[in-house]
């Protein structure tokens, strides 16, 4: 076992400190154990760290945890003293000039209405258009219009929240079209200036006025929700009511009508900023010190206390998110390496270079910010491997990514399997998680993952859930691929191939094919960080770099909006596609 191994190796090295006096910090254990593992996640999924959150002092005070816990085992501290650090938007809050009112009315702020937390900032004043739910649907199998003989062009348009009733069963038609987002840009792209919400009780029964503080990009219109009693005062002079409304659009009636009022409204809502870091972890190769580098990372960042627009699979419950498997095991897991690893440098031709990411729930944020802002070149990188949830393991199965990114990881993961894991081996390097902005860069990358479960993302991942024995034997197998990786003389680069596995995360029936660029913070488009090989975007002639301005002649201006109108759209089909290449727009066909 290499285990025991190790253990022979560690004796030798304490003894050698103690006669030499080298050094009087205190060495942590190098022996990968179960204790030790499960220890690391103990602390970091503790309620004292509160999920996490970027920004936070639970944010804090992991990242202090884990760089602690990499001098303790005697790497170097590259950057700030171990930190890397950065700002991040973490939330939105209410600015002080919003308002709502008509010629009769003027509406309080939080009581009465309250901006959308992705509204656009500034003021509108026009007449108002009762548009039911704001849907349109115009395909092969089912067609359906709310906007039909309705100009809305320079008008702002109330909408209702939900959409009309399907039975238990049944196939839900609506089922891409119900977000606020993808309203609002079916109204934008029918002129609209402004949007008004109401939810009428058989959505809502409560009707209660929550601001959701994530940050989301802006949708580029002022957009508020109103109270159903305010509503209802706009829509006495035509004698309607929103529940009444609401009930024969429920039953699936189109259409609307223009209300005789003139409504004007101001939105302001302010970003919030946070200082967030990656922490770093150095070791360097004695036989090759300017030599290769390994990366070796996992995100430490989760969702705090979860909530509306956290990325939380339940977002109406407000509660510690723990993140004990996502991925306080995946961060455990590369502290434990960074200590056996440290203990066996002379035998590694490469230095290893140790990076616990911020930020990847957001959108692979810190990961993206160290490959744009690298502490060692990029050109000395050999392959990165990374680590996200690992404490889940069930009848001896792990995922294994990244596979086709080097033509020698094929031999390579199954040689070092000395333990009979059943490995379920996947060949791309994009995937949702750190690794995709190191292949973006053109890195070899593996992925080691036990697997999604029921509590992912939910105040469910708890530390009582985390197989500790597995995670041993899960560690012992990537210490084994890494120092089967130094045996190599070289790793070869290479293009994932053209098979690619969905994402079980993902609610689309159609894709491009591309890795965004999540670190666009602009309004002007999509940024193209990747295009897969094989795959719709790539076969028309999309690049990386490309920045998506247009679906099927619909604008988009962030990644939001990609995603709401990749769910308009049918496999299959064939749609227009323009792109900002080198400063001029070209248009591009893909075949669903």
């Amino acid at each position: 076992m290499i285990i025991k191994k190790y253990y022979i190796f560690r004796t030798v090295v304490i003894a050698i400190l103690f006669s030499s006096l080298v050094s009087c910090l205190p060495k942590a254990d190098p022996i990968v154990s179960e204790s030790e593992l499960v220890s690391h996640v103990n602390y970091l999924a503790s309620e004292e760290l509160g999920g996490r959150f970027p920004g936070t002092a639970g944010d804090s005070m992991a990242a202090t945890y884990i760089r602690d816990q990499f001098e303790k085992y005697g790497l170097t501290l590259p950057g700030d003293n171990g930190y890397q650090t950065f700002d991040v938007i973490t939330e939105v809050d209410l600015g002080t000039n919003n308002s709502f009112g008509w010629n009769r009315r003027m509406g309080t702020v939080q009581e009465d209405f309250l901006p959308l937390s992705f509204t656009g900032n500034g003021s509108v004043r026009s007449d108002l258009v009762f548009v039911g739910y704001g849907i349109s649907i115009d395909k092969s199998t089912f067609t359906f219009n709310d906007y039909s003989d309705l100009d809305v062009t320079g008008k702002i348009v109330l909408i209702l929240e939900g959409a009309p009733h399907v039975d238990d069963g049944e196939d839900d038609p609506f089922s891409g079209f119900l977000s606020q987002r993808s309203k609002i840009l079916n109204a934008k792209d029918r002129g609209a200036i402004g949007v008004i919400f109401v939810s009428g009780p058989l959505f809502d029964k409560k009707d209660a006025l929550k601001f959701v503080k994530r940050k989301e990009s802006s949708v580029g219109l002022p957009v508020v929700r109103v109270k159903r009693t305010l509503a209802d005062e706009l829509l006495m002079q035509a004698e309607k009511s929103i529940a009444d409304l609401e009930i024969k659009h429920s039953k699936g009636e189109t259409g609307g009508f223009l209300v005789a009022e003139t409504v004007f409204f101001q939105t302001d809502v302010v970003s919030k900023e946070a200082k967030t870091q990656n922490v770093m972890g150095f070791i360097e190769s004695p036989n090759n010190p300017d030599g290769d580098i390994l990366v070796i990372g996992a995100h430490y960042d989760h969702l705090g206390m979860g909530g509306p627009g956290s990325g939380s699979r339940v977002p109406d419950t407000t509660a510690i998110h723990y993140g004990a498997d996502d991925n306080a095991s995946g961060v455990a897991a590369v502290i434990e390496l960074a200590g056996s690893l440290e203990a066996k440098k002379d035998q590694l031709p490469f230095s290893i270079l140790f990076i616990a990411f911020a930020c990847e729930e957001m959108g692979l944020i810190g990961s993206k910010y160290y490959v744009e802002n690298p502490v060692y070149p990029l050109s000395r990188v050999n392959a990165m491997i990374n680590i996200d949830m690992l404490g889940r393991l069930r009848d001896k199965k792990i995922s294994v990514g990244g596979v086709g990114t080097a033509i020698e990881f094929a031999d390579l993961v199954k040689v070092a399997n000395t333990d009979s894991l059943k490995l379920a081996i996947s060949l791309e390097g994009q995937g949702p998680s750190d690794h995709a902005a190191f292949y973006g860069k053109d890195l070899s990358v593996l992925y080691f993952s036990t697997g999604a479960h029921m509590d992912y993302h939910t105040p469910d991942d708890s530390i009582d859930k985390i197989n500790g024995a597995g995670m041993v034997e899960v560690v012992a197998y990537i210490d084994e691929v890494i120092m089967r990786m130094g045996e190599l003389s070289e790793l070869t680069y290479q293009e994932a191939g053209p098979k690619q596995k969905k994402s079980t995360r993902s609610p689309y029936k159609v894709t491009l094919g591309i890795m965004p660029d999540f670190t666009d913070g602009g309004n002007d488009g999509l940024g193209v960080e990747m295009v897969t090989e094989g795959r719709p975007a790539q076969m028309a002639g999309m690049q990386k770099g490309d920045k998506i301005v247009s679906l099927n002649g619909l604008s988009v201006s962030s990644i939001q909006d990609y995603m709401m109108r990749l769910q308009t759209l049918e496999e299959g089909k064939t749609i227009t596609v323009e792109v900002i290449r080198d400063g001029e727009k070209i248009v591009l066909l893909v075949q669903l």
